[in-house]
């Protein structure tokens, strides 16, 4: 994710999004018989998943036969998207993710916000699609 805004303090209290996604569709050709499907009938956000303590996600655990020690786990903030689709096919669909952080630290409000896009391909019609994005622990610890 690309930060825009830079923070400061190292205190993580909570997760704001805004925007959660913006979706802009290519529909791929269609028999001449049918309307052109315009690029908001094409795509309907069911649900989203993006603020508060429900978006951390811990480090899965993964062990080895080998003797290294692991960091301890971290959580990362996962903001999804459940959507639908309408065409037979998309050719191209686009996210567009703006996640705002907030970081009190001695009574001082800081504001970061980051920006993602994510693209997807030949997305076929259908039901509840995901699309998701992820803030790394670090970032959470060093931005909020």
């Amino acid at each position: 994710m690309q930060r825009l805004k830079h923070g400061a303090g190292f205190v993580v209290c909570f997760i704001f999004l805004f925007i959660a996604a913006a979706a802009w569709a290519q529909v791929g050709p269609r028999p001449l018989q049918k309307p052109e499907s315009k690029a908001t009938d094409a795509v309907r956000i069911r649900k989203f998943v993006g603020a508060g303590r429900q978006v951390l996600e811990k480090t899965p655990e993964y062990r080895s036969s080998g003797g290294s020690a692991m960091k301890p786990r971290g959580d990362w903030a996962q903001i999804s998207v459940t959507f639908d689709t309408e065409p037979e096919w998309i050719d191209e669909l686009v996210f567009q993710y703006y996640v705002m952080t907030l970081k009190v630290v001695q009574g001082k409000r800081t504001y970061s916000l980051f920006k993602a896009s994510v693209k997807y391909g030949d997305v076929e019609r259908g039901r509840n699609h995901l699309s998701c994005v992820y803030l790394r622990p670090n970032t959470l610890k060093r931005y909020g």
